[in-house]
């Protein structure tokens, strides 16, 4: 059964959702391990990490899990915006890392794991508020729109909800795969 009791979630989706962090640490050894970081692709690609870094501490501090659909902020504009995020974050790695062969494995890796993720996360958003899920999917593009933007609503941001949510926890991570990729240019140049 699912979380709310209301029906079985499927298997593949769910495992995909509960590891991710997991599966996307050991793709992040993998991808260290190919990286030829120069000066400028270290550059642009933290600007690019940060950007994305800054969109998940947004998006952290305004929802509210479990307790309905948060509509303020960022997900007035994106379903996901921690995932856009992640992306974003995982696009400026690849830029960092200098070689970009690594760039469609990433795209295949983010596309399958984030696919499962989300897919997972809408069914169980449907059986938990179903009439509320409808009009949210309806009005509010999964990651950004390419067309006409959304109406933005505000919201509250609170630095307690960035701390609850553990958000905290990816800076000295990010930090540490930056450090990283500077002592690989530093060491193999």
């Amino acid at each position: 059964m699912s979380e709310s009791g209301r029906g079985p979630l499927p298997v593949l989706p769910t495992l995909a959702s509960r590891y991710r962090t997991g599966l996307s640490a050991v793709s992040a050894v993998a991808f260290l391990a190919f990286a030829t970081p120069t000066p400028v692709s270290l550059k642009w690609g933290m600007v690019i990490i940060l950007l994305g870094e800054v969109l998940r501490v947004w998006a952290s501090g305004h929802i509210v899990k479990n307790d309905g659909i948060t509509r303020e902020g960022p997900y007035s504009l994106s379903r996901n915006p921690l995932y856009a995020g992640n992306f974003i974050i995982g696009t400026g790695f690849v830029v960092a890392a200098g070689n970009l062969w690594i760039a469609p494995f990433f795209l295949v890796f983010f596309a399958v794991l984030y696919s499962f993720t989300i897919s997972y996360e809408e069914q169980f958003l449907q059986m938990m508020f179903p009439e509320e899920w409808e009009n949210y999917r309806n009005s509010v593009p999964r990651f950004f729109s390419l067309g006409v933007l959304p109406n933005y609503v505000s919201g509250e941001f609170t630095w307690e909800l960035v701390v609850k949510h553990r958000e905290v926890r990816n800076l000295p991570a990010l930090l540490i795969a930056a450090i990283i990729l500077w002592l690989k240019y530093v060491l193999v140049k």
